[in-house]
């Protein structure tokens, strides 16, 4: 069996960044997990860490938050500034999509990265796009 083609929106988005030599532990992936399930804690936001994904760097972490009804869409930037706390002047990326639940509440799954704030412009840049296909693609992976 042959592997996979490539994601054509990943190739045009360039190659990966590879990480910095000397990266910080907060940025692996079980410390970024233990940072968003403690920031959930600390909030009382329910809420769960669904999955790190650490192929390329930096990692990209998935989640969802039941938003309740009436919703409240506080609740991400909620969980977002509890979790920079431990991420002080580092840069992150983060992506949302609400999701009607019934009579039981909508709830909202995000993707979420932190990475060190001095990497070149250029490299930030294409992160960004990398990280915006690679949700996308875990995304239509879980409504399969």
């Amino acid at each position: 069996m042959s592997p996979a083609p490539p994601d054509p929106a990943l190739v045009e988005a360039g190659p990966p960044v590879e990480a910095p030599d000397e990266l910080a532990p907060r940025f692996e992936g079980d410390a970024l997990k233990k940072s968003v399930r403690a920031a959930l804690a600390e909030t009382g936001i329910e809420g769960e860490v669904s999955d790190v994904e650490c192929d390329e760097f930096p990692c990209l972490l998935y989640g969802r938050i039941e938003l309740g009804f009436p919703p409240d869409h506080s609740k991400l930037r909620a969980l977002i500034g509890a979790v920079k706390e431990g991420y002080e002047g580092d840069n992150f990326y983060v992506s949302q999509s609400v999701f009607e639940g019934g009579s039981e509440g909508d709830y909202l799954v995000f993707s979420a990265s932190f990475y060190p704030d001095d990497l070149p412009r250029d490299d930030t840049k294409r992160m960004e796009k990398r990280m915006q296909h690679r949700k996308n693609a875990y995304m239509d992976a879980a409504r399969r």
